[in-house]
């Protein structure tokens, strides 16, 4: 079990309105008009957020380089909705095996959080017991022979491989399509290793300990926007290059514009760092070039829906305005569909994978006749009582994301903790996947970019606390 223990700088960092102010005081003495500045933070998302409230707090100059339009990054809320719709992380996961600070930040901020284990889930079509039976014995053989991974008697492996004698199983596809949605993993070419080193801790889907991963109704990405208030923050400013051959690091953004840092946090996906989209000068060496290629990108496709009227009670199980989550095991298998989204005439799918990667070419109104068909065939009435309102993800194809989050290919688990060493002690990376146990979980992304600002500070001679 995990244990990061917090501390009470750690929930100042991540909670107090107080500590915001009083740092951006101190920031105010920074040099922004020349352009530098103690730390440069490339991208704004969970742990971009993270650092530069980390730095802020020791009275450094900060500054973040943010290539979209809006903070966040992949944690990015629709508030057009009945309630807000994630259209990325939805979930806190390892809240009662472990110690996760959004969770505990949430609640310092008094925001609901709703335990995933009080949502009911069940099966659109064929037959769950088969499918259950397939799912426990699937997931059974990988945390065993993860293990045995671990401990070095065993090669690492792909999932494909380590399910080689179970493909006579009903039900494989949509059990391998659940076991790794987590990342939206490829299975004929992602690590057993990292699979294990993920799920032996985590919950998988159908089996939440009660109290252990919750939803945040107010939505993720509004907290990680509430996080960012009194951040300095340039928006539409997407990075093409990074000079650190010299003593101060020069980061290009698109238009020319140049800035000058000491100590340099890059926190982009692998896929955006992978796709050559900044350039390095001197080059990236190679054991971090070849550690970004052994990350790739999974994917999660969402698209959601409001209707008139609550169309669900009393179909497939759904009683009142109970929130419940239903899974096609045929058809199209694992698909799965949220209705009565906390309570509200809502519907939104969930496709991981090459399945959700699938759906990426598809307009919003090419997704809307083909989910709104699908809703009908369950819950009479859909297509009737559509409000016309619809909204679907693109993560793989937005160049700025280039996927959701990411898995390492087999013999490459060890390539996230090699991308937690800094360059030179000037160049840093972090991101959901510097993480071990919690890659592809936005506690994972916060504490990362928490771990590259102490190191940071530390390299311009700032007492930290041990990571």
């Amino acid at each position: 079990m995990k244990n990061h223990a917090l501390s009470r700088r750690d929930l100042l960092i991540g909670g107090s309105t107080a500590a915001i102010v009083g740092a951006a005081e101190l920031n105010d003495t920074a040099s922004a008009a020349a352009n530098t500045y103690d730390v440069i933070i490339v991208g704004a998302g969970s742990a971009g957020i993270s650092a530069a409230r980390t730095v802020q707090s020791y009275g450094r100059s900060v500054l973040v380089l943010e290539a979209q339009d809006r903070v966040g990054g992949r944690a990015y809320t629709d508030n057009t909705f009945p309630v807000p719709f994630d259209l990325g992380a939805q979930f806190l996961g390892d809240v009662a095996t472990g110690n996760n600070i959004l969770y505990h930040i949430a609640k310092a901020f008094r925001l609901e959080t709703f335990s995933a284990d009080l949502v009911p889930f069940g099966f659109l079509n064929g037959d769950p017991l088969a499918f259950l039976g397939t799912y426990a014995a699937a997931l059974t053989a990988l945390l065993t022979q993860g293990e045995l991974v671990r401990d070095g008697l065993i090669k690492d492996m792909t999932i494909d491989r380590a399910l080689k004698g179970f493909q006579h199983l009903p039900y494989l596809d949509v059990a391998v399509l659940l076991l790794l949605l987590q990342d939206g993993a490829d299975p004929a070419t992602s690590s057993l290793l990292d699979y294990f080193n993920f799920s032996s801790h985590s919950p998988a889907p159908f089996v939440y300990p009660p109290n252990d991963t919750f939803f945040l109704p107010s939505g993720m990405g509004n907290l990680i926007t509430r996080l960012s208030s009194g951040l300095p923050i340039t928006l539409n400013a997407p990075v093409e290059s990074i000079s650190y051959a010299g003593t101060w690091i020069t980061i290009r953004v698109a238009g020319g514009r140049t800035y000058n840092a000491r100590k340099l946090i890059v926190t982009p996906s692998m896929g955006v760092l992978a796709s050559g989209a900044i350039a390095f000068d001197p080059p990236l060496p190679q054991r971090y070039s070849e550690a970004i290629a052994a990350l790739p990108m999974g994917d999660a496709y969402k698209a959601a829906f409001t209707f008139k009227k609550n169309i669900f009670a009393g179909h497939q199980g759904v009683k009142g305005r109970q929130m419940n989550s239903l899974i096609e095991l045929e058809g199209h298998p694992g698909l799965s569909v949220f209705v009565n989204n906390f309570g509200q005439p809502m519907a939104y799918f969930v496709a991981d994978g090459a399945l959700g990667a699938g759906f990426e070419s598809m307009s919003e109104a090419q997704a809307a006749r083909f989910f709104l068909r699908i809703l009908d065939r369950y819950f009479p009435g859909a297509i009737a009582e559509w409000t016309g309102k619809v909204r679907t993800t693109g993560w793989l194809n937005n160049p700025y994301t280039r996927g959701c989050t990411s898995f390492a290919t087999v013999g490459n688990a060890s390539a996230r903790t090699r991308l937690a060493k800094p360059i030179s002690r000037k160049i840093w990376f972090a991101g959901e996947a510097l993480s071990i146990t919690d890659h592809s979980q936005i506690q994972g992304a916060w504490l990362s970019g928490q771990t590259a600002a102490y190191g940071a500070l530390s390299s311009l001679g700032v007492a930290v606390p041990q990571t």
